[in-house]
């Protein structure tokens, strides 16, 4: 099942509306969006499990968030575990 606007929100705070809709139409899972928050968070331990990311949309994601927030750090108050 795809992520819903709020999904996005709690995991990469208050992106504004454009930005949520194209991470939106990635099409991402919840478990996608946790993966791809984990990698812009630079989990260590993720990247030696995994190598790179696990699927194109993780990726999309990822790429749609920092471009977002361009080199901003996230609100560490989000929910990565939820």
């Amino acid at each position: 099942m795809s992520a819903t606007r709020d999904d996005v929100v709690r995991l990469f705070g208050e992106l504004d509306d454009a930005a949520i809709d194209r991470v939106l139409a990635v099409g991402a899972s919840i478990e996608e969006l946790r993966e791809a928050r984990g990698w812009i968070d630079g989990d260590e331990e993720l990247e030696i499990a995994l190598g790179e990311p696990t699927s194109a949309r993780v990726s999309r994601v990822i790429d749609l968030v920092q471009a977002y927030v361009d080199d901003e750090e996230l609100d560490e108050d989000t929910d990565l575990v939820t």
